[in-house]
């Protein structure tokens, strides 16, 4: 059954009839806050977040787009240089202390070195000869340096490592890969996925910075395409489908079975992202046509722990199968698009209510824990094996507990959020004590 939503707000009851009798589902239906689309002459190729200046940047060929979140307003953009005479740039990032901007210049062969509050100072390094088979990812790490791979669509290419400072360019020995598709690091600039697509398995590769070492796995299910997304601590990466730690090790699935109807949205855009919170991944899909029948473009929210799909955002625009559709908040609360419409924001309520981790994960009766997740409240409640403890709310990704004085071996951590409905959510993971 295909259903067209009326306009609505916050979350609403759905009731199927039929001759057979009514059934309802309280609160399947979410309604976003807000979408709104600011339409430009420009085609976008990759959107990025500025935290520190409350801006977004769209790479938009010859140029980037700076657009403020605090006026609505697409501001002056940057015309980074170029070395050889060519510019359409691509993938962005922002080195972890927020100083620069780098920017892919795919044809040029370079990679565009902004300083966002002096633009007109920007410099470029040469990374490859021009051609087809140039820059499209960046990863900054937090030591001086940058990863960048090519082109995916160019075969047996290695990928660089830039020394910000010297602009010194070496080749990365592959590590096993072949093919170099996502490249993404974390916020704080201490780890770095690499994500390669093949069938029936991808490879994944993880660079931990301060130990200068990989960690490599080449049996990752592929299931419905190769991405990457990494948390601001590194702490959590998802390469498509696929949950690994930082060993690469192989943690889980997201429960894409149980939520695609074939053919289903496929496949996913570059790239997955991760709230701070460590407990969430959005996934993004352009619109689809298969045997006959379309699929919207949607974003997809899974709960990373427990592997469910949360929600399912649809869309009336169509999200754009581009090198980076995506960006989200910290909180994963407003969503930034790259569409048929230009740019558009989507702002939910509140991002859905989950737990990552535990930090301390051991400890005595008593301790004091931070609980990191999404879409806590002022009112979220914490209960430990069911008993209600202390809890404070620092923001939407943190609570502060304490544990119970109990006597059992470990705890299970539930939070609920009573606004809007009563929600539970429970750790799969227990507090464990000393």
């Amino acid at each position: 059954m295909r259903i067209t939503l009326p306009p609505g707000t916050g979350d609403q009851d759905l009731q199927v009839t039929t001759s057979a009798g009514s059934a309802t589902l309280p609160k399947a239906i979410h309604y976003a806050q807000s979408v709104s689309d600011f339409k430009s002459a420009d085609t976008f190729q990759a959107v990025l977040l500025d935290r520190k200046r409350n801006q977004l940047y769209l790479s938009a060929g010859s140029h980037i787009d700076v657009f403020s979140l605090a006026t609505q307003q697409f501001l002056t953009p940057f015309t980074p240089p170029a070395l050889n005479g060519q510019k359409a740039f691509y993938g962005m990032a922002l080195t972890p202390d927020n100083s620069e901007l780098l920017a892919a210049n795919l044809p040029d062969g370079s990679v565009a070195l902004i300083n966002p509050d002096q633009p007109g100072s920007a410099v470029a390094a040469q990374i490859v000869s021009p051609g087809t088979c140039g820059p499209q990812y960046i990863a900054p790490t937090n030591s001086g340096e940058a990863f960048v791979a090519m082109n995916a669509n160019c075969t047996g290419l290695p990928f660089y490592e830039l020394n910000l400072s010297t602009l010194q360019v070496t080749a990365i020995d592959k590590q096993g890969l072949l093919l170099t598709e996502f490249l993404t690091a974390s916020g704080d600039g201490s780890k770095i996925l690499v994500a390669e697509g093949g069938s029936p398995a991808q490879v994944v590769a993880i660079y931990d910075v301060a130990s200068n070492t990989w960690a490599m796995n080449s049996a990752v299910s592929e299931n419905f395409g190769a991405n990457a997304a990494v948390s601001i601590d590194g702490s959590v990466f998802a390469t498509g489908s696929g949950m690994v730690d930082a060993n690469t090790d192989l943690l889980g699935y997201l429960a894409w079975q149980d939520v695609f109807q074939s053919p289903g949205p496929y496949p996913s855009l570059p790239l997955e992202k991760v709230p701070d919170g460590g407990s969430l991944v959005y996934i993004p899909y352009a619109n689809y046509t298969e045997f006959g029948l379309s699929y919207p473009g949607c974003i997809d929210i899974f709960d990373i722990n427990h592997g469910e799909l949360i929600h399912r955002i649809n869309l009336a625009e169509q999200v754009q199968q581009v090198t980076d559709a995506m960006a989200i908040d910290s909180y994963g609360q407003n969503i930034y698009l790259i569409t048929n419409a230009g740019l558009t924001i989507v702002q939910l309520t509140s991002a859905p209510l989950s737990i990552g981790h535990l930090m301390p994960s051991v400890g005595p009766a008593g301790a004091s824990v931070t609980i990191h997740g999404s879409g806590f409240q002022g009112t979220t409640s914490v209960t430990a094996n069911g008993s209600a403890v202390p809890a404070t709310f620092v923001d939407a990704n943190t609570l502060q507990a304490t544990m119970p004085s109990s006597t059992a071996s470990s705890v299970q951590i539930t939070v609920t959020n009573a606004t809007g409905g009563l929600t539970l959510w429970t750790m799969p993971s227990r507090f464990s004590k000393s």
